[in-house]
């Protein structure tokens, strides 16, 4: 079986419509379902899209989105950095995500070192 691309996608942005997910979401969901095989896929969040990894923070459709890429081995990441601007720590991340140093590092390393490795910027819509 060949090896799959790690592939982590910036959720930066938030959607403008409350009833969508925010573009980087919507991207890994139909990534996972086209090609379940080809990808390890990784969600970093940040700016805008920093409150969906907070306890408390979890929209139904939020919430749901999740328990589906989890299940299809997507990780979840999120910039502790930002967690710390706007005024909120560890202790308040859902029990999946995990927090990494700083987003624009992490995203550098992962090009860096990961062979195979590629990142995609959200846009806002």
């Amino acid at each position: 079986m060949p090896h799959r691309t790690r592939l982590v996608i910036s959720c930066f942005y938030n959607s403008k419509n409350p009833s969508e997910l925010p573009v980087g979401f919507k991207w890994a969901k139909d990534l996972v379902q086209k090609f379940p095989c080809k990808y390890k896929i990784t969600l970093l969040l940040h700016g805008e899209n920093l409150i969906y990894g907070l306890k408390g923070h979890d929209p139904p459709l939020i919430s749901e989105f999740f328990r589906y890429i989890i299940k299809k081995g997507v990780k979840i990441v999120i910039c502790e950095l930002c967690l710390k601007q706007q005024g909120y720590n560890n202790c308040q991340l859902l029990p999946f995500v995990k927090p990494i140093a700083f987003s624009v590092d992490y995203i550098a390393q992962v090009q860096i070192k990961i062979p195979r490795s590629v990142v995609v910027y959200d846009a806002q819509l």
